[in-house]
Parts: structure tokens; C-alpha cells; sequence
């Protein structure tokens, strides 16, 4: 359950570092704020279940090729 909670707390962390910087990328392409709102929730979505498996080292870019 630790283990859990460690994971938990890096990607509130991750998310609230990067959430901005994704969403205006999504924003910039899609030129639409719920569209922009979706890519966003999908690509932290998409981390979370990854967190095991990518370096979190990388996490800028990970999520901004996302």
C-alpha cells in the first residue's frame, strides 16, 4: 500500500507541474477547450498507467510527445 501511495503522490506531483504545459499544447492543435480538456485528462490517464514502466526522469517528455 506504500508503494500505492508513493505512486499516487509523484503523479499529483507530475500533474500539477505539467498539467498547463499540456493543455495549451492540446489547446494550441486543437484550437477547442474540451477537446483540449480530454487530451489532457487522457494523457494523465495514460501516465498513470505507465508510471511503472517509464522513467519518470523523462516525464516532460513523455508527456509532451503523449
Amino acid at each position: 500500500m506504500g508503494c500505492d501511495r508513493g505512486k499516487e503522490e509523484k503523479f499529483e506531483e507530475l500533474y500539477q507541474q505539467y498539467r498547463n504545459d499540456v493543455y495549451k499544447i492540446s489547446l494550441y492543435y486543437t484550437k477547442n477547450e474540451q477537446e483540449a480538456q480530454d487530451i489532457t485528462q487522457k494523457v494523465f490517464f495514460a501516465l498513470y498507467l505507465r508510471m511503472d514502466k517509464i522513467e519518470l526522469q523523462n516525464a516532460r517528455e513523455y508527456l509532451l510527445r503523449a
